[in-house]
């Protein structure tokens, strides 16, 4: 992966810089060839001008007061340079002697300032060329009637040596061009090496991490400010997974604590069972025994997978309309019926529930949840001779159901443990017909959760209350998505 990075950055930063080389080298040739080009035409250019002002009339013809030799290069040699005049009716006037009786040719137009172009020289070379019409001022009569006679002259000058400059200047430019391509390419690669350090110290700090040893976070040299809610959010990874872990430990050495002790006495009643075969009724003891071990064991495992399945959504999808004062009394008298020896029979009970409330939820979601918190009510209720008090109300947009039962044995720090795993209060109540696994409200809290319900357990003044917020169907209208208030 880090190979990856570095490489796709390098690539990058290199192609970028090759980019900006080409687009650099052309435009420095560019400009470069222009300088050269124009220094090559300003030269010309005054060759040009310089005949024109030695032209003069003289009487009723054209003279061009100029000897070659005063100008050297016009002369015929290795590389001369050529010229020509011309009359207005294309007579020819003069021609430099490096020229001959060759002709030169008028250009591909006439301008008063003149106008450069690439000809070909008569002895073969390449060569620039400029042409001047001009009107012939010196020596003429201004008082005569008539124009200005005119005149044009053309000059050759040979261009081999800005060809040699502009071939030096490619050569110069392709090697520089590509030595700071790889250049370029040496620093990008250097750049991603130096600035992914921190990645790759970061990514053997995590592929270090043993699953059977966390860290308690990754720690150590400091890291760029981009790297910094990468590091936390691994170091909020590693946090909860440990958190996981542990509770997932406590959970396994829960369950097995929690079968430990059915499963041992089914082994003690079965060896007896054996010992004696005969006793028909010691076995048929054994047996009603064996079922009792068996019912417990099944609510353990019935329990635990109750509880996984709210935890991965695997049930409860339903949102159904729910009138709560129905469903609340229905749950309520269950419970009580279903306390057995747990409980008293005249245990006393206050409802104070509104009627009309609607919610919309899952409604065997909600017997589930209602059903452990009226049971636990019920079941640790401290003082059989205070009732036990379910109130009903609608606030505002939400409907508030209260639970309140009395908590003597009760403290602060017990209510903190309420949603954990296996927890209770009194440890040893683990066995009879409704074994009290502490599971109960930890379901409830998962199913809350799952059914954006706010939950909520207070205790004061001895007395334990524990609150549901619903969100509450509002009237002849579709019904809305239960909203999560936990926060109010």
């Amino acid at each position: 992966m880090m190979r990856a990075i570095r490489a796709r950055v390098g690539t990058a930063t290199g192609l970028s810089v090759l980019v900006l080389a080409i687009f650099a080298s052309v435009s420095w040739y560019l400009i470069a060839a222009a300088v050269l080009r124009a220094e090559l035409d300003t030269r010309v250019d005054t060759s040009l001008r310089s005949l024109a002002t030695l032209t003069r009339w003289k009487t009723n013809h054209i003279e061009l007061e100029f000897s070659d030799e005063l100008m050297p290069y016009y002369l015929p040699g290795d590389s001369p340079a050529y010229y020509q005049m011309w009359a207005g009716d294309r007579s020819v006037l003069e021609r430099s002697e490096s020229l001959g009786t060759a002709d030169l040719p008028l250009g591909p137009g006439n301008n008063s300032d003149g106008i450069a172009w690439d000809q070909m020289l008569p002895d073969g070379r390449a060569g620039r060329a400029m042409m001047l019409l001009f009107p012939v001022t010196e020596g003429f009569d201004e008082s005569s009637e008539g124009p200005f006679p005119q005149a044009a002259i053309a000059v050759m000058h040979s261009r081999e040596a800005l060809d040699k400059n502009l071939s030096s200047l490619r050569a110069s430019i392709l090697v520089v061009g590509i030595a700071l391509a790889l250049l370029g390419g040496l620093a990008a690669y250097l750049a991603a090496y130096l600035g992914l350090r921190s990645v790759n110290w970061m990514a053997r700090q995590v592929d270090a991490i043993d699953p059977a040893l966390l860290p308690d976070a990754i720690e150590g040299r400091p890291l760029p400010s981009e790297l910094h809610s990468i590091r936390n959010g691994l170091n909020a990874l590693i946090s909860r997974i440990r958190e996981t872990v542990a509770r997932e430990q406590r959970v396994a050495s829960s369950i097995a604590h929690e079968l430990r002790t059915p499963i041992s006495e089914l082994m003690s009643v079965t060896e007896v069972a054996l010992r004696w075969p005969d006793d028909g009724e010691f076995r048929d003891r054994a047996l009603q025994s064996s079922h009792g071990i068996a019912v417990r064991m099944h609510t353990i495992s019935d329990s635990v997978l109750r509880l996984a399945q709210a935890e991965s959504a695997a049930e409860f999808a339903r949102s159904e309309s729910v009138e709560l004062e129905s469903l609340i009394q229905d749950v309520w008298t269950s419970s009580r019926s279903a306390q057995g020896e747990w409980v008293e029979a005249a245990q006393p009970a206050l409802l104070d529930l509104k009627s009309g409330i609607v919610v919309q939820s899952d409604p065997a979601a909600l017997q589930i949840i209602l059903g452990n918190l009226f049971d636990n009510a019920l079941t640790y209720n401290s003082d059989r001779n205070r009732p036990i008090r379910c109130s009903l109300t609608r606030e505002g947009d939400d409907a508030v159901l209260r639970i309140s039962n009395e908590a003597s044995n009760v403290t602060a720090e017990d209510v903190a443990h309420f949603n954990e795993r296996f927890w209770r209060k009194d440890r040893a109540r683990t066995s009879g017909d409704r074994p009290h696994l502490g599971l109960g409200l930890t379901l409830v809290a998962e199913l809350c959760r799952k059914l954006a319900i706010a939950l909520r357990h207070t205790l004061s003044s001895g007395e334990l209350e524990t609150s549901l917020r619903f969100r509450v169907r509002a009237p002849h209208k579709q019904a809305n998505p239960v909203r999560d208030t936990s926060n109010r």
